[in-house]
Parts: C-alpha cells; structure tokens; sequence
C-alpha cells in the first residue's frame, strides 16, 4: 500500500488531496501547524 503525505494540510486543497488519493486506496498522512486543523481534517476524511 502506498502512502501520501500532505504538509501544511489545511481545509481546502490538502483535504481535496486526501479525498483523491484516499479513495484511490492511499494510506494519507496529513501534517499542519495545529492539532485542530488536524481533527477537523480527520473528521471530514472519516465521514
């Protein structure tokens, strides 16, 4: 399985991102400057 890794993560194209390649069977590693950001991207990837 492959991974992707996503810096400066943030609710517009690094979440566009993850849904890509996500739904294309990667494994996404999001990275941002706050917990919050990151929760709020895992929340919305997980739905």
């Amino acid at each position: 399985m492959s991974t992707v890794a996503i810096i400066g993560a943030g609710p517009g194209l690094g979440l566009a991102v993850a849904q890509k390649f996500g739904q294309s069977g990667f494994s996404i590693a999001l990275i941002s400057r706050t917990q919050h950001h990151l929760d709020s991207l895992t929340a919305s990837l997980n739905e």
